[in-house]
C-alpha cells in the first residue's frame, strides 16, 4: 500500500490536480451550500421558500455547468485550458460581488450563477486525473485527489465559521 502511495506522490501532475481540487470544488460548494442562503436571507431578506428556489435554481446551474464544460473540453480541444478557464472566470464574479458589498438581488443573483456555472470545471479535474494516472494506480490516484476535495471542503467550511 504504501509503494503504491509513494509512486501516486512521484506523479508530479497529481500534486497539480490535487491543489486544484482542494480549491475549486470545496469553494463553490462552500458558497452554495454555507453561505448563499444566510446571505440570501441576511442581505436580500428572503423568505423561505424563495430563497430554497434561488438555491435551487444554483444547484441546476451547477449541473448544468457540469454538462456544458465538457462541451467546453472537446470545443477547446484542452481539458487543462478549458479547467484553467473556468477557474480563471470563477473568480471575475467573487471579485465583482467583493468590491460592491449589496448589490441588488437580481444583479447579486447573476453574478453568483455566473461563478456557479463558471466553478463546474472541477468535474474535469476528476477525468484529468485518470489520464495521468496509470492503471495500477488508479485506486490510490483517484483516492488521493478525492481526499484533497474533502480536506479542502473542511477547510473551506471551517475557515467560514470563524469570519
Amino acid at each position: 500500500m504504501w509503494s503504491g502511495l509513494r509512486a501516486v506522490l512521484r506523479i508530479r501532475e497529481i500534486w497539480w490536480i490535487c491543489a486544484a481540487q482542494f480549491v475549486g470544488y470545496p469553494a463553490v460548494l462552500s458558497i452554495v451550500g454555507l453561505w448563499a442562503g444566510p446571505y440570501l436571507n441576511d442581505v436580500h431578506g428572503l423568505e423561505g421558500i424563495a430563497r430554497g428556489n434561488v438555491l435551487l435554481a444554483f444547484n441546476i446551474t451547477m449541473l448544468l455547468g457540469v454538462m456544458a464544460f465538457t462541451t467546453i473540453e472537446r470545443w477547446l480541444n484542452s481539458r487543462k485550458t478549458a479547467i484553467i478557464a473556468g477557474g480563471f472566470a470563477s473568480i471575475v464574479p467573487l471579485v465583482i460581488l467583493a468590491l460592491v458589498p449589496e448589490p441588488g438581488l437580481w444583479p447579486a443573483f447573476a453574478l453568483l450563477i455566473v461563478f456557479i456555472a463558471s466553478s463546474s470545471y472541477f468535474m474535469l479535474i476528476h477525468a484529468h486525473a485518470r489520464a495521468v494516472l496509470p492503471d495500477n494506480l488508479m485506486g490510490r490516484g483517484l483516492t488521493l485527489q478525492n481526499l484533497a476535495v474533502m480536506l479542502g471542503v473542511f477547510v473551506v467550511a471551517s475557515f467560514a465559521m470563524f469570519v
